[in-house]
C-alpha cells in the first residue's frame, strides 16, 4: 500500500520559498524533457521507451536532473513513465473495442509552469 502526504508549507523564508519554487520549475522542466525523449522514441520507432532506458539517457546529460535531489528527479521521471504506460493501455483498449475515443500521448506542461516535488518517505529530511 502506498501512502502519500500533501504538505502545505507555511512559515517559509523568502529564500526557502524561492528555492522550492525553482526546484518545482526544474521538476516541470525534467517532466517535459523526459516526455520529449519518450515521445520522440515512440514517433520514430512506434514503441514504448521504458523508464530504465529513459533514466540512462537523462541521468548524466540532463541539467534538470542534476539540479534536483536524485530521488525527486526519479519520481518525476516515473510519473511521466506512468502517464505513457496509460497511453499504451488506452491504445490496447481501443484495439479491443473497449475505448471509443482516440488515444493521444501525454502532453507537455506549460513552459512557465511547475510540477510537484515528490520525495519518497524514507528520503524526507528530519
Amino acid at each position: 500500500m502506498k501512502k502519500s502526504v500533501r504538505q502545505n508549507l507555511r512559515g517559509l523564508t523568502k529564500q526557502e520559498y524561492e528555492i522550492l519554487k525553482k526546484m518545482s520549475h526544474k521538476s516541470k522542466d525534467l517532466y517535459n524533457e523526459t516526455l520529449y525523449e519518450k515521445r520522440q522514441y515512440f514517433f520514430n520507432n512506434g514503441e514504448y521507451l521504458n523508464y530504465y532506458k529513459t533514466y540512462k539517457r537523462l541521468k548524466d546529460e540532463s541539467e534538470n536532473y542534476e539540479v534536483l535531489i536524485s530521488q525527486a528527479a526519479q519520481q518525476t521521471m516515473k510519473h511521466v513513465d506512468k502517464a505513457f504506460k496509460s497511453f499504451f493501455k488506452l491504445i490496447e483498449k481501443n484495439k479491443e473495442g473497449k475505448y471509443d475515443a482516440e488515444a493521444s500521448p501525454p502532453r507537455y506542461l506549460e513552459k512557465d509552469g511547475y510540477f510537484s516535488l515528490i520525495f519518497p518517505k524514507s528520503k524526507l529530511p528530519g
